[in-house]
């Protein structure tokens, strides 16, 4: 299912729904899913580009972020992960130099591997406006 923003495009799986509020979308399978996918986009400031290094600082990520190849030129994705007690987050950081979006995939732990490489299949396909 392609989802349309102001901002940005993204294809999520048939099934999945869509809340909005404000600059923020988040996305999830009301029947049995076991996590959420959030996305967050903002602009620089007028006259100023985004860099990928820059949103990275400003997001206080960790040094281990991995680089990834993005589907859609000129586009930059950076990655990392977080586990605390009870949550899995994976963070992305997809970056065109007028817009940038902020990409969270949240879970339990414990649900880890039932829905983050379909997380990981939709965030490559967003493409920002």
């Amino acid at each position: 299912m392609r989802h349309d923003d102001v901002s940005f495009t993204i294809e999520v799986p048939d099934g999945w729904e869509a809340e909005v509020a404000e600059e923020t979308t988040s996305f999830y399978r009301p029947d049995d899913g076991v996590g959420a996918i959030t996305v967050s986009t903002m602009r620089p400031p007028p006259g100023t580009t985004a860099m990928v290094e820059d949103v990275l600082a400003l997001l206080e990520a960790p040094a281990n972020v991995t680089r990834l190849e993005s589907d859609t030129p000129g586009h930059a994705i950076a990655r990392w992960d977080v586990t605390d007690e009870e949550h899995f987050l994976r963070y992305w950081v997809v970056v065109r130099p007028h817009v940038v979006a902020s990409v969270t995939y949240t879970c339990h732990h414990t649900e880890l591997g039932r829905e983050v490489e379909v997380a990981e299949a939709a965030v490559r396909t967003l493409r920002l406006r």
